[in-house]
């Protein structure tokens, strides 16, 4: 995902697509196949093949789909949190950057509970390791806020989110940034300007806060690398998921198929006994038909012989 890097597919109604992403997840790949098919039936071929691309969402995406369009107001709050933290950082506002990161971290509890209720409704885990995930998708939203426009927008996601990295936060514009700090001057006496020597501390102070901030740089990235691979394999481990849930589908409807066939055999042997039972009992009652009459022969001809 934009910024993260993954693009989606576009379609030419958000609105159905919203929907679809927002919608069972269980239902999603039917739901999508049969928007693909009115969209070819309508002769949109593009646009059709567009959405049988979409990729099916992980569970935590789908669940922040879900609250996006239930807790529209919560989503708004977030961001603003995120905007009001960047600028509380470009003035160092120590109490406003207290504040507000309060405030954020109170709305991103409350949308994770609001999550785990809507995985249990829906049949999914709410784990820990899932609630996280979720987490810290809304914390990347929020840290984001209105300074990146995310591709897919929340409401259409179907990967987690990770917040920005420290390169990625600095190089955000800022609703209010900071005035670049200046050298303060003295007026000497004979009316000239001197620059303020800074002190021995300060320098070391400031070259110690430069080698922190690289070796914090350093990591971050190495987090972020991390971050990434961790993702890839979550990605790859999905879409093997699914591909042994389609394969144990089609086992499934062939076993189905194959015991159908069993059912039908073992009504036709049950019918074919139930014929020869039958066809039996009519045998058994010809051959003794069959007996009375020979008797019955037997003593006409036993007295048309003593008649003559």
């Amino acid at each position: 995902m934009a910024p993260s890097g993954t693009v989606a597919p576009s379609d030419p109604d958000e609105a159905r697509l919203a929907e679809l992403y927002a919608g069972p997840l269980g239902d999603f790949v039917n739901r999508r196949n049969e928007l693909a098919r009115e969209l070819g039936r309508a002769n949109e071929k593009e646009a059709a093949a567009r959405v049988k691309a979409l990729p099916k969402p992980l569970a935590t995406a789908w669940v922040v789909n879900l609250l996006a369009r239930q807790s529209a107001d919560d989503f708004g709050a977030l961001r603003d949190a995120g905007d009001e933290l960047r600028r509380a950082q470009a003035a160092g506002d120590r109490e406003a950057l207290r504040r507000t990161s309060d405030h954020r971290r109170e709305l991103v509890e409350v949308l994770v509970e609001r999550a785990a209720e809507l995985l249990r409704d829906g049949g999914h885990q709410d784990s820990v390791q899932a609630l996280q995930r979720v987490r810290r998708t809304l914390e990347a939203i929020s840290a984001y806020g209105s300074a990146a426009a995310l591709d897919p927008p929340v409401g259409r996601l179907f990967d987690d989110l990770e917040p920005p990295g420290f390169e990625t936060l600095l190089a955000m514009p800022l609703a209010a940034p900071k005035a670049p700090v200046r050298v303060a001057t003295a007026v000497t006496a004979r009316g000239g300007k001197q620059a303020a020597p800074a002190t021995e501390a300060s320098m070391a102070a400031r070259k110690a806060l430069a080698a922190r901030r690289l070796e914090l740089q350093k990591a971050a990235t190495a987090v972020a690398e991390r971050v990434e691979e961790a993702r890839v394999a979550a990605r790859e481990a999905e879409v093997a998921h699914e591909r042994a849930a389609r394969r144990a589908e089609d086992a499934e409807r062939t076993v189905g198929r194959q015991e159908e066939r069993l059912r039908d055999a073992q009504s036709a042997r049950d019918a074919a006994f139930a014929q020869r039972r039958a066809a039996e009992r009519e045998s058994a009652a010809a051959a003794k038909l069959l007996e009375e009459r020979r008797a019955e022969l037997a003593a006409a001809q036993a007295k048309l012989r003593d008649l003559v």
